[in-house]
């Protein structure tokens, strides 16, 4: 959901070992990243709770892992949302039922930390969850507590000081304080120096969570900015090894084009695995989208499902067919690379 105002109306395979000689996080990789295997088209996105196929004869690599939380909405139908619609909904939620938005949230949080504790079943370990100071980090913020009250190791970093923090993510924020949990907190001036330091703290963290921008996110990103280099933080965790999950989108996602927000070259989050609520963004659409989503998985977070069969449209299976990326002029360039369905690649 969006970060914008969910407050008043809207909230809008399997890696090995960190490929790491030491416990810091270089600016660059030191060493050659490890090699993944070869990626397969699209698969329809994962309903959380969804009855799931059984799976196919002959051998297999790896095992089925699934999320278990609840069904879709409409019997299993998927919708596509565009930005104005998820502010659409989060403002009737609010305002014509009286739903209240900490309850959206925490619902969200619930599905965001079901999905992590699925993929630590592959590898268990530690847990470093960067949140922004929008709803999307207080989805963040609330699944932190889930996973560290199922005996995960896990820390915070704020991408903004605490007294930055308002409304419901605030409210997420002090619970998360008052619990004991590790946070720590960006400087401006040095933006990588807190996720560094958490990463060396933590004994070789094996997911990080995606907290950082959500839906709402529109203008281009500063790339000099703390939420560009938190991106790039993120990034470079992933390739020395950890599996990212992001919230809602990944960060520096455009929801409603599903491109970098700025230039060609602007800072996106790479993930393994999404967690979209209420619906399927505009944007996983195009072309290209996937390589950054992973395998996307639809979360119910409590919305009355005819709001969102009102202001979304089905999502249909021939707009998951893979799609090849445009050039510079508009041409074919190289095909989109998504991740396998299924957690860690399973089908």
């Amino acid at each position: 959901m969006a970060d914008k105002g969910r407050r008043g109306a809207s909230r809008v395979g399997k890696r090995g070992k960190p490929a790491r000689t030491g416990k810091a996080l270089p600016r660059t990789p030191s060493r050659t990243p490890p090699r993944t295997p070869p990626r397969t088209p699209l698969a329809p996105p994962t309903a959380l709770g969804a009855p799931q196929p059984a799976p196919p004869d002959g051998p297999r690599t790896r095992r089925t892992r699934r999320a278990s939380a609840q069904p879709p909405a409409e019997g299993g139908l998927v919708y596509v949302l565009s930005r104005a619609g998820l502010r659409q909904i989060d403002a009737l939620c609010v305002e014509r039922y009286g739903l209240p938005t900490i309850a959206l949230m925490e619902n969200a949080a619930a599905q965001v930390a079901a999905v992590a504790e699925r993929m630590l079943l592959e590898r268990p370990g530690p847990v470093l969850v960067v949140c922004g100071r929008g709803n999307n980090g207080g989805d963040g913020l609330a699944a932190a507590r889930h996973l560290h009250n199922a005996g995960h190791a896990t820390a915070v970093l704020l991408a903004a000081e605490p007294a930055r923090f308002g409304g419901d993510a605030a409210a997420q924020l002090s619970v998360v304080q008052r619990m004991g949990l590790r946070v720590g907190v960006t400087n401006p001036a040095d933006p990588r120096a807190a996720f560094g330091a958490l990463w060396r703290d933590l004994p070789d963290p094996v997911l990080v969570i995606d907290a950082l921008l959500g839906t709402g996110a529109e203008g281009p990103i500063d790339p000099q900015g703390p939420a560009a280099h938190l991106i790039g933080a993120i990034n470079e965790a992933r390739r020395l090894g950890a599996r990212v999950l992001a919230v809602d989108l990944p960060s520096g996602m455009d929801a409603d084009t599903g491109r970098g927000l700025g230039p060609a070259n602007a800072p996106l989050v790479s993930a393994d695995a999404t967690v979209s609520m209420v619906g399927w963004k505009q944007g996983f659409l195009s072309a290209g989208a996937a390589a950054a989503l992973g395998e996307v998985m639809i979360a119910d977070i409590g919305c009355p499902r005819e709001l969102v069969r009102r202001i979304g449209r089905p999502l249909t299976g021939v707009e998951l067919r893979p799609r090849r990326a445009a050039g510079p002029h508009g041409a074919p360039d190289t095909p989109s690379d998504p991740e396998p369905s299924g957690l860690d690649g399973a089908n």
